[in-house]
């Protein structure tokens, strides 16, 4: 997850930063981001089963994946990120969903929402999170992840402040509490611990979300290279990293960069989809979504108040995490 969105991240932000270049600098930083970014096709389940179309939203499903380009297979998604993005441009809404969720998987009975790429690809996956959310998804994007260390350290590395000291048996790392300024491996094996967080992968999510945080935060402060060969670079290792639905094109991206140009961090609201606990299923630990919460938070994000609802609930992500 940590891989997709800071690429998520980059590609926006790499693509706001073109307006600062020379019309014929920004045509050759597009073609390099069209014909380094793969294609999937068949992204979305048929028409007749997905929710009404919302002409002035947009909302985006992120999913962090082992792809595989030689044998064109998805492995599991690592992360699954709902992206909202209302029709005024001026705010947007991420959502985690637990890749552990145990959910409706169209055509194929229950299971955790990380198995629909294997089971059915990105239409299973969109199919899944439309079901659950009640959502029209209008854009994939699928994140492999080999840009995350470039994006790190072309910001200068990110500072996450970590509150309790935490040891990651699976790498034997100990996390000390206090501040930690991450360059591009450091950070991965931030976001990728999951075993010695008091709560687990959902501990693991909202790492993912406070490093998206800290990273959006060096970006607005003017780290994104101006110099062109720079930015050569960076579109080079983003586009490189990117798996976008076969209907999103370079001028839409370009256009939804442009129209979030003047987003600050306090505008981008994190939240995790509401958790009723933990379960056993089969033998496997799944997370149980609370059906009641969820509805309310799904709705607010139809009416495009949810981050309203997020305030009132008091869950969106603060201060710092695990």
């Amino acid at each position: 997850m940590s891989r997709m969105v800071s690429n998520v991240l980059g590609t926006v932000m790499t693509l706001v930063a073109l307006g600062g270049l020379a019309v014929g600098g920004i045509q050759q930083l597009e073609n390099r981001v069209d014909h380094g970014v793969t294609r999937v096709d068949a992204a979305f389940p048929p028409e007749s089963t997905r929710p009404p179309p919302e002409p002035e939203e947009l909302t985006v499903l992120l999913l962090g994946q082992d792809w595989h380009p030689e044998t064109q297979e998805h492995g599991r998604s690592d992360a699954v990120i709902l992206l909202r993005v209302p029709a005024h441009r001026s705010s947007v809404m991420a959502v985690s969903i637990p890749r552990d969720s145990w959910v409706p998987l169209p055509g194929h009975g229950e299971g955790k929402i990380n198995a629909a790429l294997v089971l059915g690809g990105p239409a299973l996956a969109v199919s899944a999170v439309e079901e659950l959310t009640g959502i029209r998804i209008d854009h994939v994007m699928l994140i492999d992840g080999d840009g995350f260390g470039t994006l790190t350290d072309v910001v200068g590395g990110v500072t996450v402040d970590i509150p309790e000291t935490v040891y990651d048996n699976a790498r034997d790392i100990t996390w000390v509490a206090g501040p930690h300024h991450l360059d591009g491996a450091r950070a991965l094996e931030y976001v990728g611990q999951r075993y010695g967080l008091p709560n687990g992968d959902l501990d693991r999510v909202r790492r993912h979300q406070n490093f998206l945080r800290a990273l959006l935060t060096e970006f607005v402060g003017n780290a994104m290279p101006e110099d062109p060969l720079a930015l050569y670079g960076l579109v080079d290792a983003m586009s490189n990293s990117i798996v976008l639905d076969d209907e999103w094109s370079i001028d839409e991206l370009r256009e939804l960069a442009a129209s979030l140009r003047y987003l600050e961090p306090p505008d981008l609201t994190f939240t995790t989809a509401p958790v009723s606990g933990l379960d056993q299923v089969g033998g496997q630990s799944v997370v149980r979504l609370d059906p009641v919460r969820g509805d309310e938070l799904w709705t607010a994000m139809r009416q495009d108040w949810a981050a309203d609802w997020v305030r009132q609930q008091g869950v969106a992500l603060s201060g710092p995490v695990a």
